[in-house]
């Protein structure tokens, strides 16, 4: 998946701006082949006689969803399995969220084979991210590989981020926090303590609005991607609502039904002496609907759900969501399928609860 690329559709040039959201209008397909400091060269399919004076207007129909570098470094025979597993961890065939580098330089992820043990751990240091597995075994290379596949994933929703093409402001709708007495959270990172109450730690509370400022009805999901590589889209109804355009009925919505949100450091963590979670809530803003729910995954080492399916929507943004946990879906428009505008935005909040 290394040679995954940018994909654009193609419309004549006296197209106008709201007919370039129905894809099966365009009239042609351009795929970008290499990226240059002043230019792109690009292979253009669909359109025949091309000369140089041809000028179109286009749209992004797929992005590039490359694979993580992970470097192999330690003992010859931990790496040697984990280099046999990362070459057919997909049906035999190399894992699509993966691939090894030859750099440190150029790893997203560390494999380190140390003292009987594989440890996944940052090119910057070798603080692991997750538990240590013991053991040189097929099993123990297909199990440290499915981690990094699975904290993958996670960080492609993470990186999520607005195309520079979207016509809908980065501040089109606002994500909304307050405390328990009420007063407004506006930072972007936000920092919460348990607080004693009768001689016990209480964790804090929140509620969440999503304001719609702008003046077009937008779909909008809210995630929460959290430490332990988990996303959930269940803080607001099926995954997503409508927002109404400002100033009409219905432009502004509490998550979770308006129940408070409790952030929290789990008891089995607090056990062990991790006395901070961090959790981050990312908005997604659309034009469209689509379906929030297709980015789902349980915590680290809990079943992965398979081969989600759509529920609702047909845009390009659903395509996109649904390539993040399964790869090998396509990456083209289908017929009928909608061109969609979107913007995200987000905040982290870090929880705290002190030890005894």
């Amino acid at each position: 998946m290394g040679n995954e690329t940018t994909i654009l559709a193609l419309f004549p040039f006296d197209t106008p701006t709201e007919e370039l959201r129905q894809l099966p209008m365009a009239v042609g397909e351009a795929t970008i082949l290499e990226v240059m400091p002043q230019s792109s060269k690009i292979r253009i399919s669909g359109i025949g006689d091309l000369i140089p004076e041809m000028t179109w207007k286009a749209v992004v129909t797929s992005l590039p969803l490359p694979p993580k570098g992970v470097w192999l470094a330690g003992e010859q025979t931990g790496v040697a399995l984990a280099h046999g597993t990362l070459l057919t961890a997909n049906r035999n065939q190399p894992s699509l969220y993966l691939q090894e580098v030859t750099t440190l330089e150029a790893a997203e992820f560390q494999l380190l084979a140390r003292d009987g043990q594989y440890l996944i751990t940052r090119p910057a240091d070798d603080r692991p991210l997750v538990a240590a597995i013991t053991g040189y075994t097929d099993a123990t290379a297909l199990q440290v590989i499915q981690r990094l596949e699975h904290i993958s994933r996670w960080l492609n929703i993470n990186e999520l981020a607005s195309p520079a093409t979207s016509r809908i402001p980065p501040d089109a709708v606002e994500i909304l926090i307050y405390q328990q007495d009420g007063s407004p959270l506006l930072d972007t990172q936000i920092r919460l303590e348990y607080q004693q109450e009768n001689g016990r730690w209480r964790s804090p509370k929140l509620k969440i609005k999503l304001k719609n400022n702008s003046n077009e009805p937008l779909y909008c999901a809210l995630l929460d991607l959290n430490d332990r590589y988990a996303v959930s889209a269940e803080l607001l109804d099926s995954g997503g609502i409508w927002l109404q355009p400002r100033g009409e009925k219905g432009d502004e919505a509490w998550v979770n039904r308006g129940e408070p949100i409790c952030p929290t450091v789990p008891k089995q963590l607090w056990q062990r002496g991790i006395t901070e979670v961090q959790d981050i809530l990312k908005l997604i803003v659309c034009s469209t609907e689509f379906d929030a729910t297709l980015l789902e995954q349980p915590e680290l080492d809990l079943p992965q759900r398979l081969s989600p399916t759509p529920r609702r929507g047909n845009g390009t943004l659903n395509r996109l969501m649904q390539r993040i946990p399964v790869r090998d879906l396509r990456s083209r428009p289908e017929e009928e399928e909608i061109y969609d505008d979107w913007v995200t935005s987000q905040i982290s909040i870090t929880t705290v609860r002190p030890l005894p």
